[in-house]
């Protein structure tokens, strides 16, 4: 099953990420900082990433960052909030 990292600290959000990701046959990984998410990128082979905005600007980078530096191109969503100005 194509992994996806699923990247949030709301749990609201968390499963509003997952409904749509499990129901067109991706699992989610779920990790509530930057940091664990890349620890699980040792462990499974993803395809996408799906990042909350509110784990702040910097670990953003430094996630989105780390995710490209490999040779694959994977996509990466980014939840917001709807009062979010911009990054």
């Amino acid at each position: 099953m194509p992994c996806v990292p699923l990247v949030t600290r709301d749990p609201s959000a968390e499963t509003l990420a997952e409904r749509p990701l499990s129901a067109s046959g991706h699992e989610a990984v779920s990790a509530r900082s930057t940091d664990a998410a890349i620890r699980s990128l040792f462990k499974v082979r993803i395809h996408a990433a799906v990042v909350d905005s509110a784990v702040g600007e910097q670990l953003l980078r430094e996630f989105c960052s780390r995710i490209r530096s490999g040779n694959d191109n994977y996509p990466i969503a980014l939840l917001t909030a709807a009062r979010a100005s911009r990054l």
